[in-house]
């Protein structure tokens, strides 16, 4: 028998010795097609299949969907080169999928409850997207939610095992709860020297678990309680090693809001025009002479980042 493989994660898609079949005419035909597959080898009755997949239907009228189904599926089979009685069989009273086709979803479900690391990220790489998007059986839905649970519980570990700031996105995108990924997050991002961004995160968790009535763990707290709301993501080393005279044109960094309220940070010319105490180090504060922009007042930070006011 020729091999197959049924997609049905993040899309739709069966295929027959490399040929991909035509897409089945009704969603109907496309969920009980995922199902005979899932089941490969057992009979299914055609009664339970009416219940499952035409609960609400008239009883004649549901015996003829079931029909329509079966053959849009036969036709696919057929285009796709295969010989459609050697993959589905189906008397007065069964449905059986013979053919040993390999499904994405099964294959899923399979890696994500390894405790292997390999197996988990082949898992991951797995998983595209939902169980049969679009589709609202109940059979599909209750499908789709027990895989997604999954995909959350394979995106949990990986972050507590491995740490890994994509698996952490991805967590959050599905359980904005998640404290283990922020952290993961902020980590990530204190690594890399940008405290601005692991203040966004360290408050963007808060706030999600106060939507909740929840607050941060202690863990959390202990681990991040250092990250202030108002610090800067400057380097002391951004302090002027030299002085500078009045007049002189310089390049300097400024430290600005953006509209959202976070610091930005980009590189200045100008010249030192006066200041107070300090002035020529931009220590306190100073005069900015901008080429084509005038003079601006601004002031310097503990840290050596010159912030201009507007």
């Amino acid at each position: 028998m020729s091999p197959s493989t049924l997609t049905t994660l993040g899309g739709f898609a069966f295929n027959v010795n490399g040929f991909s079949a035509p897409a089945l005419a009704t969603r109907k035909a496309r969920a009980l097609m995922a199902f005979l597959v899932m089941n490969r080898g057992a009979d299914s009755a055609r009664e339970r299949l009416l219940e499952i997949f035409w609960p609400d239907a008239d009883p004649d009228n549901a015996r003829k969907s079931l029909n329509t189904a079966l053959h849009s599926i036969r036709v696919s089979l057929r285009a796709a080169g295969a010989e459609a009685d050697t993959f589905l069989v189906a008397t007065n009273s069964v449905v059986r999928w013979t053919a040993n086709t390999t499904v994405d979803a099964l294959q899923f479900a399979t890696l994500a409850v390894s405790e292997d690391p390999a197996a988990n990220q082949e898992a991951l790489q797995l998983y595209t997207g939902d169980f049969l998007e679009g589709d609202y059986d109940d059979w599909a839905v209750t499908e789709r939610e027990r895989l997604a649970t999954l995909y959350e519980c394979v995106l949990a570990k990986s972050v507590t095992k491995s740490r890994d700031p994509n698996a952490a996105r991805k967590l959050l995108t599905r359980n904005p709860y998640a404290e283990e990924a922020y952290a993961t997050l902020i980590e990530a991002e204190l690594d890399a020297g940008r405290s601005a961004g692991a203040i966004e995160l360290v408050e963007r968790c808060r706030k999600a678990l106060a939507e909740v009535s929840e607050k941060p763990s202690e863990a959390f707290d202990e681990r991040f309680g250092h990250v202030k709301l108002r610090s800067l993501d400057v380097p002391a080393s951004n302090l002027p090693r030299h002085r500078i005279r009045r007049d002189q044109s310089t390049s300097y960094e400024v430290a600005t809001r953006d509209n959202h309220g976070h610091w930005r940070r980009r590189q200045n010319t100008g010249s030192i025009a006066g200041g107070g105490r300090g002035a020529g180090r931009i220590r306190r504060w100073c005069m900015v002479r901008r080429p084509r922009e005038g003079f601006g007042r601004g002031s310097c930070d503990p840290r050596g980042c010159f912030r201009l006011r507007s």
